[in-house]
């Protein structure tokens, strides 16, 4: 069944000693790294109850289970958004563990003496196992097994399968078995014996014994590190010792004064927190046993990591429970947003680094028309629909503080060519013809197929083709115009043809009556009177056949002579 949504009655956004920064950038070019701040309480989250008894994170659902015993109840957290989101009803719930691949939780039910396995879904209950006094409990991933220690129960761990539900024979311990914790790298269990002070290393798949570690003080909690190899079990003197998990001795003791309760390790980030019910959340290096910080909560008792992001939420037998963070300040880590084309589909990313979770936004000038930034990712996309440069700054922001970059972002026009084909030349006359462009300039130009008439060239810049054409023909060619937006191309045929042929000379006039040979006339002219004008053709015509009509006349004239005489 569905549970109703539990209001959230107080969540207050903290930035505790988070430093506040803002770095203005230079466009494309990226900021200086920047060092974690601190672990700071970031969240204070009301879960409606007065007896929180553990905690548990399901990572990959990002929610935070927190049993509270005197509520008799669940409240089931948004671990990102820090809202209750819900809550389901069980019987004095002391221990809770989360079996993330089926979506199960487990529940230790101390006063019903029972472990109940509940639908993560649902929150319906789903079997209910008798284990008399449980208390705490812990699901192992390497045996898929599931631990329960008892309250006040001598020698006794309970081990449930966590598939069929079907208890398996009891591991006898040391006195008054507690905490727990697991080692899935290695398939071992770690439970700490309140009663006689001492640690039980088990194989959590043959179940055997490994290690029992006799420890200075009575135990009152137990962490892993995988990484390092390391079990950390802080103890009731205001100490914590440091267990070899390989061998299972001490070999190292950490000073903390104080009343320590519960840990966890981030093996990841190489983190210890131990809890405290008089004094603040403490924080070492697993690597070297330093000293970290105290973050300031207080008190605190249960605790729980979320390995997804490294937060610890931290609570005391009461409200509130509190998320703390490592913080660690934005840092915008992606070049500078490449230019866009007008009416194609843009994208590009706006990459940060920090923690925790940052939201980038615009905060001064104005993206392109068409183009829209998603604060949680940091994308940029769309499809711009106005030509022209736009400036803008984008702030990357989480609790630890901001940085700033500033870009210009120019929205380009591919080329366009506006003029009509060359038109045809003649050889030996001088040409000219200019390819036009709209568009985002400057341009280029080419020959990038074919060639050009002989005596002819194109200008890379201009687009003008011009010089002198010295054969006739047909040249076909390609000009490729290449601009900030892109390039395109044009294939032109432009013709030569041949230069007119000029008639030449005809045969002149004789010379005119009166006129020796080698003599020139009077006048300078051609030895015919110049009475005005020029001699209509037609005239010179009828002359020259009457001309040829009287020798015709005379010759046959003589013939009529030669005949007669």
């Amino acid at each position: 069944m569905k549970f109703p949504k539990v209001p959230m009655r107080r969540i207050s956004a903290l930035t505790g000693s988070a430093l506040a920064l803002s770095v203005a950038l230079v466009a494309g070019v990226a900021p200086a790294a920047h060092a974690a701040v601190s672990y700071t309480p970031v969240a204070e989250i009301e879960t409606g109850g007065g007896g929180n008894s553990s905690m548990a994170v399901d990572s990959s659902r990002g929610l935070l289970y927190s049993a509270d015993y005197l509520q008799e109840k669940v409240t089931i957290i948004d671990a990102n958004s820090n809202e209750v989101v819900g809550s389901f009803s069980t019987d004095s719930p002391q221990g809770i563990a989360v079996d993330e691949a089926r979506n199960i939780i487990w529940v230790a039910n101390t006063n019903a003496g029972t472990v109940t396995a509940h639908d993560g879904d649902t929150y319906a209950p789903l079997v209910a196992i008798p284990v008399v006094g449980a208390f705490d409990l812990a699901y192992d991933t390497s045996s898929d097994r599931v631990f329960v220690t008892s309250l006040f129960s001598d020698d006794n761990l309970t081990v449930i399968d966590a598939e069929s539900f079907v208890p398996l024979a009891p591991v006898g311990l040391g006195v008054w078995p507690e905490a727990l914790a697991t080692d899935p790298v290695r398939g071992e269990l770690y439970v700490t014996n309140r009663g006689d002070s001492t640690l039980s290393v088990v194989d959590s798949t043959a179940l055997s014994i490994l290690h029992t570690v006799a420890l200075p003080a009575a135990p009152t909690g137990v962490a892993v590190d995988t990484a390092q190899g390391k079990v950390f079990v802080p103890l009731a003197d205001g100490t914590i010792a440091v267990i070899d998990s390989a061998t299972g001795g001490i070999t190292g003791s950490i000073s903390a004064p104080g009343a320590l309760r519960g840990a966890v390790v981030d093996s990841a980030a190489g983190r210890l927190f131990v809890t405290s019910t008089d004094s603040a959340l403490r924080v070492w290096d697993t690597v070297t046993n330093d000293f970290v910080q105290d973050v300031a909560v207080f008190p605190t008792w249960k605790i729980a990591l979320n390995p997804a992001n490294g937060d610890v939420f931290a609570s005391g037998v009461t409200d509130p429970v509190h998320r703390v963070s490592l913080l660690t300040l934005p840092e915008i880590v992606s070049d500078a947003p490449a230019d866009a084309i007008i009416n194609e589909s843009y994208s590009h990313t706006i990459e940060t680094t920090g923690s925790p979770v940052i939201t980038v936004t615009v905060t001064s000038g104005a993206l392109p028309d068409g183009l829209a930034l998603d604060p949680a990712t940091g994308a940029l996309t769309g499809t711009p629909t106005a030509e022209g440069s736009f400036s803008f700054t984008v702030t990357a922001t989480n609790p630890a503080g901001s940085v700033s970059a500033t870009y210009t972002l120019n929205i380009l026009v591919p080329p366009s060519v506006t003029s009509g084909d060359p038109a045809g030349t003649v050889v030996g006359v001088e040409y000219e013809h200019a390819i036009t462009v709209v568009g985002t300039g400057p341009f280029e130009f080419e020959v990038s197929d074919g060639a050009l008439p002989d005596g002819l060239a194109l200008d890379p810049t201009t687009g003008i083709i011009s010089g002198t054409a010295g054969e006739p023909g047909t040249a076909t060619f390609t000009v490729t115009i290449t601009g900030p937006g892109g390039a395109t191309s044009v294939t032109y045929d432009l013709v030569v043809s041949a230069a007119p042929v000029e008639p030449g000379p005809g045969p002149g006039p004789g010379p005119g009556p009166g006129t020796g040979a080698g003599e020139t006339p009077a006048n300078g002219g051609d030895g015919l009177a110049q009475t005005g004008g020029d001699v209509p053709l037609v005239a010179v015509a009828a002359g020259a056949a009457a001309i040829g009509a009287g020798l015709l006349a005379l010759v046959a004239a003589r013939r009529r002579r030669s005949t007669v005489e």
